[in-house]
């Protein structure tokens, strides 16, 4: 079964979008609104706008806080640690800090941008380059750290998990086996359809893991 999302806006791309989400703010407010951030860009989402996980934490009663993790996509700003996920309310962050890469070897021109960052304020010294990922669907990666999460996290704590997939944007790679059922699709559309398969089956596993610790209540 599905949900139609008959009023259901986002910008025209993922920089605005991920601001908007994380801000709760419209991006025109802080020079979001133009386009992407690309590599290298020495800019970033302003450091004086609250983000969502910053504003729970800030809401939570003492003996009630909230642990607050990302995984997946960030692509709102690294040129400067203060930029990145841990420093913007986050415990911890798995994923890539740029807006496309490889989906198996996690590189972009070549330079592999997957990296662990296992607690609050975790930069030079601290984030650690994830090699050993190299090779694993990246749909598949964030699955599974999501699902870790819920399995490890304290249910007297609230949990508040922003996972943003790399599905479906480009480069279109999938794995054969998600590809199987679509053969009467003519490429890109098999393909495309293969990764969509892959995205649906990790929220899928993330539901049932997230069901059966109760946290979905």
């Amino acid at each position: 079964d599905g949900v139609w999302l008959g009023s259901y806006y986002v910008q025209r791309a993922c920089s605005p979008t991920r601001a908007a989400l994380q801000t709760g703010r419209y991006n025109i407010r802080y020079g979001m609104q133009s386009g992407v951030l690309e590599p290298g860009q020495r800019f970033g989402l302003a450091l004086n706008e609250t983000l969502l996980p910053q504003a729970l934490k800030q809401t939570a009663l003492p003996n009630n806080s909230f642990q607050a993790h990302a995984v997946g996509k960030w692509h709102l700003g690294f040129w400067r640690w203060d930029y990145t996920p841990t420093f913007r309310g986050y415990d911890s962050f798995l994923g890539y800090l740029t807006g496309a890469e490889d989906y198996y070897q996690h590189t972009v021109g070549g330079v592999l941008d997957l990296r662990l960052d296992s607690r609050p304020r975790c930069g030079a010294g601290c984030s650690e380059p994830q090699w050993k990922l190299q090779g694993s669907y990246s749909a598949e990666v964030f699955t599974q750290r999501a699902v870790e999460l819920i399995r490890e996290h304290d249910p007297n704590q609230r949990l508040f998990l922003y996972l943003g997939y790399q599905s479906v944007h480009a480069p279109a790679q999938v794995p054969e086996r998600y590809m199987r059922g679509y053969s009467d699709l003519p490429e890109p559309r098999r393909t495309f359809a293969g990764m969509l398969s892959a995205l649906d089956e990790g929220i899928a596993n993330l539901s049932l893991r997230g069901g059966g610790c109760g946290m979905t209540r």
